[in-house]
């Protein structure tokens, strides 16, 4: 047998099938709920798949997640530091990267990071996140107190 040859197995597809399959819809990203209420998961999309995505994120500290030893953000570690240009680059850049990584149907459009102006300790940072639906462009405006 040459190398140039193969084997054709199966039918070849008639044009009428070709064109179907090729104007199918985008598939919508779904996920499960969060929180899951009364121990029921339910199924999400569109701004509430998004909004569950981020609060995960935030609420679970690297090396919780089983099998995804790198998923989540530990903002605790920057409490008790003065927040200065420095410390507010290092928190959206880690921010940023875990986003990017593990909510791909998003993106970040604005980042604030605030403490309380009574807060003399800096012991609570406040982040106000707006994020965007990358596929409808949906705004969605987060707020997340460590």
């Amino acid at each position: 047998m040459s190398l140039t040859s193969s084997n054709l197995y199966g039918i070849t597809p008639t044009n009428s099938v070709k064109n179907a399959v090729s104007n199918t819809q985008e598939v919508q990203i779904t996920g499960f709920r969060y929180p899951i209420n009364d121990r029921v998961f339910q199924k999400s999309f569109g701004v509430g798949l998004i909004q569950g995505q981020v609060r995960q994120l935030f609420n679970t500290s690297p090396g919780e997640r089983v099998m995804l030893p790198g998923y989540g953000i530990n903002l605790k570690k920057y409490l008790f530091r003065p927040l200065d240009g420095t410390l507010t680059k290092t928190i959206l850049k880690e921010v940023t990267d875990q986003v990017e990584l593990y909510i791909p149907n998003a993106q970040i459009v604005k980042f604030i990071v605030t403490s309380s102006p009574s807060d003399r300790e800096n012991s609570t940072l406040r982040v106000k996140l707006t994020m965007a639906d990358k596929k409808t462009n949906e705004i969605i405006p987060l707020e997340f107190d460590v």
